[in-house]
């Protein structure tokens, strides 16, 4: 069954909750509604934050709607031979009695550990704390939740009550960072208003480059739910989230009803220039549980390809859906699904299964959901998502699957699966899964593993996309060996975070839970390791070269590489697919028909599409186009001008320069001191924020001069 569900907004400020429901249901988050969630600024070095402790996590995990499953256990798997790599990186993160800014790191169990990597940092974050270092494990600053917000002053539970639930992403496209996790008011759970406190980072440094701090309100009035389990994922168009929503029964909510899934889009490249906020809201009913917003990494997706939304069914299947946002018509976003992947069945032992020596406390498997991240790869044009979660019986194994969404269609059948359990027969259990896949199609998969004679563990396993279907053709290998058992709670990880470098797109990253000694003293390890054979991709092959002079440069029909060198610049695609690399210098490119590569280079640089027959829509900020213009890819690129029709042109963060020439064209500045230039036509101009100047406007917002 295709369902489709409706989007809306979060009340105003002031709106009243009677106002709420008497709105149109399909309705826009616009930023000029939102009057909440502008951002506060955090300049300055994170190294010298006020000290502000963290609260005492509240010991209440939220519970899955789903029953156990009962089927017959996959086999045990065979013998692999072990043929990982070797660690290249090994480094302790945060733990939860070592010091943070604001005093002790950790607030109660379990440690909630994500992180990610950049191009010069890993972050981690845990309950209730983050941690940035150095890629060979300098700690280069370490806060609680509360000591970074402890100036925003925003009016909200973000500036003082942060409870947990840490996410962090990279974001590859614009280089930014995004850290964030839940806050409400006090000790009392079960009364909002809940907020999810967003921090996007300024600049690419995320130790002195400044923050920008978003109090977003994730309940509302209609809908005054918690929102547990959030989860994010990059994608082009947006930031996207998805949270688990329960109505509190009581004051600790130790009693509640699962209300459904809510899932958001918020723009981020709005975020991160500091802008207001806009996001669209759909709501699922009870029906569906823990879903994880696709994550981008490495290739870009075709132009307007919807994020993936991927949950696991109350049967054996994986449920995918598919988040269109329109920014233009937010009220014209859908949120439609699922389409069903049919996958081999398991049991769930359920609830806390897992054994440790040394107690009688067993650690939950949480077998009920995905665990995070729902990974798109685009390798040679072949989409795909790759997810992974706990299944069986004790001994609890892993169960990933690569699903085919090449095209925006999704197969009903995964490309490759595998229920990966009691490998030879050891007895030892394996969860808390999360992977990641390389640009060469390689997986790796990390994991807690544990079993009565075998203290919990970090363990990483992988496959080289060569490798036979449907196996971990590497075997596993271990980042950490535990030396001890947790002896309070049964709660474990909640989970654990696998990524890939973006600078090489080969490295693995993998960040999860260990004991250093029986107690309640947990850990975090930090670790990192590539394949061999892979390694950062050649740089392209130029079939048409430049001068250090100023040259004109001239493609053919075909698909061609056009590379500039120094000097003033002007290059032409024309038919095909082209790769077009303006160098240094001031260039001017025109990309021509098909779907190209656009590289500015350094220097202020220039796309044209001034003699493409149909109008273009250009966004620097995401760094794409489309109408006559296909599905450009835009990097370094500062200034633009469009056709003759009618064009919308958007900026980004730079000081940008904007020509619309004829037509009746719309023209957006975003932020930076921009010329906007309708040209003939019925233009309308919008500068943003900065000082802007606008030409030729029979409608202009934003114009100081």
């Amino acid at each position: 069954m295709i369902l489709a569900f409706s989007a809306l907004t979060l009340p105003t400020v002031g709106e009243t909750e009677a106002e709420a429901a008497a709105a149109p249901w399909v309705r826009s988050f616009p930023p000029h509604r939102v009057t909440s969630v502008v951002p506060s600024s955090l300049d300055g070095s994170v190294r010298h934050l006020p000290p502000v402790p963290s609260l005492p996590r509240p010991d209440v995990e939220m519970q899955a709607p789903i029953s156990p499953k009962t089927a017959t256990d996959a086999p045990s798997s065979g013998p692999v031979t072990p043929n990982m790599p070797a660690l290249v990186q090994s480094f302790e993160g945060l733990n939860r009695t070592g010091s943070c800014t604001g005093g002790q790191c950790g607030a109660g169990w379990p440690p909630d550990t994500v992180g990610d990597v950049g191009p010069s940092n890993y972050i981690e974050g845990v309950n209730s704390a983050a941690g940035i270092y150095s890629k060979t494990g300098t700690q280069q600053a370490a806060f609680t939740f509360n000591s970074l917000w402890s100036a925003a002053s925003t009016g909200t539970a973000c500036d003082a009550d942060h409870q947990g639930d840490p996410t962090v992403v990279y974001d590859q496209i614009a280089d930014r960072w995004f850290v964030a996790d839940f806050a409400w008011g006090g000790a009392d759970l079960g009364t909002g208003p809940y907020y999810e406190c967003v921090a996007v980072s300024k600049t690419a440094n995320p130790v002195t480059g400044g923050w920008w701090l978003y109090a977003i309100r994730a309940d509302d009035a209609i809908h005054p739910y918690l929102p547990d389990y959030p989860k994010m994922g990059i994608w082009p168009d947006g930031l996207y989230m998805s949270a688990n929503m329960y109505d509190c029964l009581n004051s600790s909510c130790s009693s509640a009803t699962y209300m459904g899934v809510r899932a958001w889009a918020f723009d981020r490249t709005v975020m991160e220039a500091g802008g207001a906020l806009q996001g669209v809201v759909f709501d699922t009913d009870a029906t569906y549980f823990s879903m994880l917003p696709s994550n981008l990494r490495g290739t870009a997706p075709p132009s307007g390809t919807p994020n993936y939304f991927v949950s696991e069914s109350s049967s054996s299947t994986f449920q995918v859906f598919k988040f269109h946002v329109d920014w233009t018509t937010p009220g014209s976003s859908t949120f439609t699904g699922p389409t069903d992947v049919t996958h081999a069945s398991y049991s769930t032992a359920g609830g806390a299964v897992v054994p440790q020596p040394d107690t009688a406390v067993k650690l939950d498997s949480l077998e009920d959901r995905l665990m995070m991240q729902a990974q798109y790869r685009n390798i040679s044009g072949t989409e795909s998502l790759w997810v992974a979660h706990t299944v069986g019986n004790v001994p609890v194994g892993i169960q990933w699957a690569q699903i085919d969404v090449t095209g925006s269609t999704v197969s009903t059948t995964p490309v490759q699966q595998q229920i990966w359990r009691n490998v030879a027969n050891d007895g030892v259990s394996r969860w808390m899964p999360s992977l990641a896949v390389d640009g060469l199609g390689n997986m790796a998969i990390g994991y807690s593993a544990s079993s009565g004679s075998v203290y919990p563990s970090l363990r990483y396993a992988g496959r080289l996309a060569a490798d036979p279907s449907n196996t971990l053709g590497q075997g596993e290998a271990t980042m950490m060996a535990g030396a001890g058992s947790q002896t309070v709670y049964d709660r474990w990880g909640d989970y654990s975070s696998m990524s890939v470098d973006p600078v090489d797109d080969c490295t693995f990253w993998y960040v999860g839970e260990y004991y250093s000694a029986t107690g309640t003293d947990w850990h975090t390890r930090i670790g990192s390791f590539a394949f061999p054979g892979c390694a950062s991709p050649p740089p392209p092959v130029c079939t048409i070269t430049g001068t250090s002079g100023n040259d004109l440069l001239i493609g053919t029909p075909g698909d061609d590489v056009i590379c500039g060198l120094g000097g003033k610049d002007t290059l032409k695609g024309r038919g095909g697919n082209d790769d077009l690399r303006g160098g240094g210098g001031n260039d001017t490119v025109y990309p021509g028909t098909g779907d190209d590569l656009v590289d500015g280079g350094a220097g202020t640089d220039r796309v044209s599409y001034s003699d493409l027959k149909a109008k273009v829509t250009v966004n620097l900020s995401r760094s794409s186009t489309g109408g006559a213009a296909g599905s450009d890819m835009l990097r370094l690129i500062e200034r633009a001008t469009g056709t003759k029709y009618a064009d919308t042109l958007k900026g980004n963060t730079h000081a940008n320069n904007l020509i619309g020439l004829a037509g009746n064209d719309s023209i957006f500045g975003l932020k930076g001191n921009d010329v906007l230039d309708g040209g003939t036509g019925t233009d309308s101009l919008d500068g943003g924020p900065g000082t802007d100047t606008c030409k030729h406007a029979e409608r202009k917002k934003s114009c100081e001069r």
